[in-house]
């Protein structure tokens, strides 16, 4: 069942949070618990043992490693496949799992605190892996995340409103694993320059704000909630696990979405997105060739 949300009757953000959003462009919120995250995990592994599966039909020998935890077994894969995982996302394992979480009633409530009442959830979102950093693995694109805005791929028409980033690792994110870490206070109003780079898009190193980098390490269930607006990167992942990760992003209703190729899904109110409307959306999406990325500060 997809969760139906109602009006929040006390402020879940404290005053040092609040604080800190308003001033520096972020905040970490505790809003899951870990077994929130496992029918997010159970749609993955699926994934997962499907692709084995196809991998297998087609004459290629791989080892599925059934038998490793969640947290080990797409560093395995990844070692025997590099590009295993090239065409995950979230439009790949659309399901009532994921839009549940998206819905997830307390993360909603935090959003409608900073947002209002009408949210929606914008089209950009992601569930990545950051495997450890294993040396015969190391070009398969999933260790360095360059210094970049969020802005930076979406369309003009946003630079006046807000689209929140909810980042969350699936479990927990320490400095060791290569947890985010942001330049804190960059207000915009509009992009840095940007330039294309093998990791993708980032910001230009000859524009970079002289400001100290801050990590936001991630316990279990936390949240990094930041305007679109802050630079943020990730480094190697020096731990022995992989680090899972969802990034979701929250706009008010009816505001610009920056891809207005792709569907907007609103979270709650007499318009609420049903759970085949959202899936029929993103299927359609693909189907039309939509399902890309349009950056405007490298286009």
């Amino acid at each position: 069942m997809v969760f139906k949300m109602t009006t929040a009757s006390a402020s879940i953000l404290s005053k040092e949070q609040l604080e800190c959003y308003e001033k520096n462009g972020y905040m970490v919120v505790k809003i899951f618990d870990d077994n929130d995250f496992d029918p997010v995990r159970e749609v993955i592994t699926k994934w997962i043992d499907k692709k084995c599966e196809e991998l297998a039909a087609e004459g290629k020998k791989i080892n599925p490693h059934k038998n490793q935890p969640f947290e080990n077994r797409a560093a395995f894969l990844l070692k025997e496949t590099a590009g295993f995982f090239a065409k995950f996302d979230v439009d790949t394992i659309l399901g009532p799992e994921l839009l549940n979480h998206f819905k997830h009633p307390k993360m909603i409530s935090v959003v409608k605190e900073l947002l209002g009442e009408s949210i929606s959830l914008n089209p950009i979102h992601h569930i990545r892996v950051k495997p450890p950093a294993l040396s015969d693995t190391e070009n398969n694109g999933y260790f360095n995340v360059p210094w970049h805005q969020d802005c930076g791929v979406y369309t003009e028409d946003t630079d006046n409103t807000t689209i929140l980033t909810c980042w969350r690792p699936i479990g927990f994110a320490t400095e060791k694993m290569g947890c985010m870490q942001i330049l804190p206070g960059v207000s915009g109003p509009t992009p840095l320059p940007h330039v294309s780079s093998s990791y993708g898009t980032m910001v230009d190193p000859k524009h970079m704000p002289e400001i100290t980098p801050l990590p936001v390490p991630c316990k279990t269930g936390e949240v990094v909630i930041m305007k679109q607006f802050i630079p943020h990167m990730s480094t190697k992942n020096e731990g022995d696990i992989c680090r899972w990760s969802i990034d979701v992003r929250y706009q008010v209703t009816g505001q610009p979405t920056g891809r207005d190729w792709q569907p907007e899904t609103i979270m709650n109110g007499p318009n609420e997105t049903s759970l085949e409307e959202w899936e029929n959306s993103w299927k359609e999406c693909r189907a039309n060739g939509n399902v890309r990325t349009k950056h405007r500060v490298t286009n």
